[in-house]
């Protein structure tokens, strides 16, 4: 009896695992029918944070920007100069971040900047979408080998809209901000302006020589390098210093002369 009793035990608990694998088996196919779905709403958000990653990187090579806003700061329909002393300057942004090859499709927005008591002032300026054509050879990029189109102006705008650009950008045309090109180009004139190429018109040894004769209020420094200085007198002056926290380095030397002046940084 006892082995019978045994062997039905061991039936019995033979036909209890054969439910259990029968129930786990089924557990698995419908979870993994669930973890097979996920991955279409993963690569979704996937497709979205690389469209942003290249958004982000705009060109995805700064020498193809670069040559194509030296090019733009020296073609009179994007940039003019209004005053001798005067500097240009322009920004662009890839309307179509996915298109390596040229024709790119850009927003341009050009500037006409100068220094107006130790500040930047824009004198004039330009924005608009535009086409820009290059043979894509395999070589540095020549600037007499650019060439561009645009849209005309009034009626023959959107006619012009429709017949350079690809469809897919004419709603992404027709409702660009030009915010962030604004800062951009302004950033990039302040730059240029803190640097020693703009001679007098330093803004950085401006600010430096507002510390050094003890005319400084307050100072405040970004992480971008951006120092933005008030007076005593209330006038505020911005500029770009060559390495971060350089400017507190000018405070300190001045401080026997001058006294605590209040800093701050981001």
């Amino acid at each position: 009896m006892i082995c019978l009793f045994h062997k039905d035990m061991i039936f019995e608990h033979s036909s209890k695992n054969k439910k259990y694998l029968f129930v786990i088996t089924l557990l698995i196919l419908l979870f993994g029918t669930l973890f097979l779905a996920l991955p279409k709403t993963f690569d979704k958000n996937s497709d979205k944070s690389i469209k942003t990653e290249i958004e982000t990187k705009n060109f995805g090579n700064d020498k193809i920007e670069g040559a194509i806003t030296n090019y733009l700061v020296t073609q009179t329909q994007f940039s003019w100069k209004t005053k001798d002393n005067s500097k240009n300057f322009c920004s662009i942004e890839n309307l179509d971040p996915e298109k390596e090859l040229f024709p790119l499709y850009v927003w341009v927005y050009c500037g006409e900047y100068e220094i107006q008591n130790g500040n930047i002032k824009e004198l004039s300026g330009s924005s608009g979408p535009a086409k820009i054509n290059y043979p894509n050879e395999l070589s540095f990029y020549d600037p007499k080998k650019f060439s561009y189109e645009v849209p005309g102006d009034g009626s023959n705008y959107s006619i012009g809209i429709k017949k350079i650009f690809p469809e897919n950008l004419w709603e992404r045309i027709y409702n660009f901000k030009t915010n962030n090109l604004i800062m951009k180009n302004q950033t990039t004139a302040l730059e240029w302006f803190s640097s020693p190429q703009a001679g007098q018109n330093n803004l950085w040894e401006i600010t430096k020589q507002a510390i050094i004769s003890c005319n400084v209020k307050k100072i405040f420094q970004t992480h971008e390098k951006r120092v933005k200085t008030t007076l005593k007198n209330g006038t505020v002056l911005t500029a770009i210093e060559p390495t971060i926290d350089e400017v507190f380095n000018v405070i300190r030397g001045a401080a026997p002369n001058c006294g605590t002046v209040q800093m701050s940084t981001e």
